[in-house]
């Protein structure tokens, strides 16, 4: 199994286990409470939310993913953030790394507009933590994680007012989505 972190979560319960006859959810694949667990802060929704992957790296990909809001939603985004859980089916061998490298893609990205990105690796996750430069502060730091196993793509990403996120903790919750995947 291979890990690169985007952001934590704790179960409060156990969730059913998918059939390899039925597709992955990624909305069922992680509760909200185990969202919460993990940021250390109150989440709101858990909506589906499917599209392209935005990485050359794994471009023709589709990402099935599950949002949450953190914080009140309200105009001052000091106090805001976002919550993103995704699962990307490898459809070929050649997308193996994939999203390390988009990771690394979003990481560098970021650098180039002032903000300090720093990768890190726990176990077989690799994590990408960014800070804003002090004049985005209200911006939040972008906690990003993702792990490949079961031919998926398994990933995390929190931003905005989240803080920061333990890396041990959104290792948790990717193991335990993934123990739920056919």
């Amino acid at each position: 199994m291979r890990l690169t972190a985007m952001v934590p979560a704790l179960v409060l319960g156990a969730l059913p286990a998918f059939s390899s006859a039925q597709e992955a959810d990624p909305c069922s694949a992680v509760s909200n409470a185990e969202v919460q667990a993990t940021l250390g802060k109150a989440v709101v929704g858990g909506t589906r939310s499917d599209g392209p992957m935005p990485s050359e790296a794994l471009k023709g990909l589709t990402r099935l993913g599950c949002s949450w809001q953190i914080g009140p939603q309200e105009k001052d985004l000091a106090n805001q953030g976002s919550a993103f859980f995704s699962l990307v089916r490898l459809t070929s061998p050649e997308h193996s790394g994939g999203g390390a490298a988009f990771l690394k893609e979003t990481g560098q990205a970021l650098k180039f507009g002032g903000w300090d990105s720093k990768e890190t690796t726990l176990g077989e996750m690799t994590c990408v933590v960014s800070k804003p430069p002090k004049e985005r502060i209200k911006m939040g730091t972008n906690t990003g994680c993702s792990l490949e196993a079961k031919s998926m793509l398994v990933g995390f990403n929190a931003s905005g007012a989240v803080g920061d996120v333990k890396i041990e903790s959104v290792k948790a919750l990717l193991e335990k989505a993934v123990s739920r995947l056919p």
